[in-house]
């Protein structure tokens, strides 16, 4: 299943950027929003089955090609803090998992035309991470104890991309929002945990990017 997953999603990347050799580059820009991510599937006997969420920022590039008839891909290059929290009743304390990512979503976005200056959009897309680091951390009566929890995690994630947002253009450039959700949709845990039900990780994102419109 992994593997049909990973190749589903190299082809679909991959026709994105041959869609792109028939499209004409739009708009490049700075973007960053906040992040609160949280897995829906943590099943360890060790803490509470009810985590709750983490919260973080993403920043990073992006651009955008103009398909025709409204249509737009956008390529993103990010880092996003993204992880989760849950209760270690045996310590009496909040065990937090902090996992940082190099994100590359890539996104077919459709812009309504509603007036020159503002254009809201719908989009949906893919993502997929790279795991820069990855910390575990125990709090106890606001006492902390980490560690480096990089090797317990695969070193990829992929995950499915919706969301809304709007365009507001002004002279030669675009000041862009957007939210979003990212569902997981591969385990995060390292593959000496596949017997587990594992974890997803899922996010919703606020974001705003300020762009230059060629």
């Amino acid at each position: 299943m992994k593997c049909s997953t990973i190749t589903i999603l190299l082809a679909i990347i991959l026709n994105s950027f041959t869609s792109l050799s028939q499209a004409q580059f739009k708009s490049i820009g700075l973007k960053g929003g906040y992040n609160i991510s949280r897995t829906l599937a943590w099943n360890d006997p060790n803490y509470s089955s009810n985590p709750f969420s983490r919260k973080g920022i993403n920043y990073g590039l992006f651009t955008e090609y103009y398909l025709g008839y409204n249509t737009f891909i956008r390529l993103e290059a990010i880092y996003s803090e993204r992880g989760f929290q849950v209760y270690d009743p045996q310590e009496i304390g909040t065990f937090i998992l902090k996992y940082n990512y190099i994100e590359i979503p890539v996104l077919l976005q459709y812009k309504f035309l509603v007036g020159f200056f503002l254009k809201p959009k719908i989009f949906a897309g893919q993502e997929m991470s790279f795991l820069n680091d990855a910390v575990s951390e125990l709090e106890i009566q606001g006492f902390s104890i980490g560690k480096d929890y990089k090797d317990e995690l695969n070193p990829h994630k992929y995950g499915i991309i919706t969301g809304i947002g709007s365009a507001y253009k002004f002279f030669y450039g675009i000041i862009d929002l957007d939210i979003r959700y990212d569902f997981g949709i591969s385990d995060i845990l390292a593959d000496k945990y596949s017997q587990d039900p594992g974890s997803r990780l899922n996010t919703i994102s606020f974001n705003i990017g300020c762009a230059y419109n060629l």
